[in-house]
């Protein structure tokens, strides 16, 4: 897989499980409930469960469940991606910085 297609192919597992976390705890409606302090925590607590899976598995790639450290990182990716968006609809951002 090239850079391009490995980039597109994490922007679409992005996307899907955000489409899930959506369907899942209600979509803006209830991450509009959320302050900025919850988010920084949540997104912590999902960095947390990535680098203790990581110390658990031992080091170096051979000792990753990769299966579980890439779905773990899509997650926190999607889950930064709703914080981002909590953000353009709460100070009405959304241009490029």
């Amino acid at each position: 897989m090239n850079d391009v297609q490995a980039r597109m192919s994490a922007l679409q597992a992005i996307e899907m499980e955000r489409d899930q976390q959506d369907q899942q705890w209600g979509g803006p409606d209830h991450d509009d409930k959320h302050t900025g302090s919850s988010w920084t925590l949540l997104l912590t607590k999902h960095v947390g469960r990535l680098a203790g899976d990581m110390v658990e598995d031992g080091e170096g790639d051979d000792h990753y469940d990769r299966d579980d450290l890439y779905r773990r990182t899509i997650v926190l990716a999607a889950l930064a991606l709703a914080f981002a968006e909590w953000q353009n609809r709460r100070h009405g951002w959304g241009s490029p910085l």
